[in-house]
């Protein structure tokens, strides 16, 4: 058990410090649109942290069509001004915490249907911000 719990403080740790990086562009924006995008994440991201916790599955995040920018576009700093650059720092962020979750699943040989549950909720909202990129994109 002492695994496991090392494993979900592992992943809980990762969640906290996206969490920290969103509020940090929250602070330092300007535009309402950026906001209320963070907000979301952000807000799903505490869900999904607190039903990691707990052990529970969410199976409530709905995936949509993923159009796989996050293996063509990584950025490092977001420009807090533009939404494009804050949703392609969000798909770079959520497609790297989906492999760093992966690979601690794999590491502590713990495959629970909550750990897979969380990790598909990372991927799920990947792909909202890579569709939320290409909506704005088109537009």
């Amino acid at each position: 058990m002492e695994e496991e719990d090392a494993l979900i403080k592992e992943i809980s740790d990762s969640n906290l410090k996206i969490q920290e990086q969103l509020r940090n562009i929250k602070e330092e924006t300007l535009h309402d649109n950026i906001t209320m995008i963070v907000d979301y994440f952000a807000a799903n991201l505490k869900r999904m942290r607190e039903a990691l916790l707990r052990k529970e599955c969410m199976h409530n995040l709905k995936k949509g069509q993923d159009i796989k920018i996050y293996n063509h576009k990584r950025l490092e700093e977001p420009d807090p001004e533009s939404i494009q650059s804050v949703l392609l720092f969000i798909s770079s962020t959520m497609g790297r915490e989906h492999e760093i979750v992966l690979g601690a699943i794999r590491k502590f040989n713990k495959e629970r249907e909550y750990l897979e549950d969380y990790a598909s909720c990372v991927e799920t909202l990947r792909i909202k911000s890579e569709n939320l990129f290409h909506d704005l994109v088109e537009r």
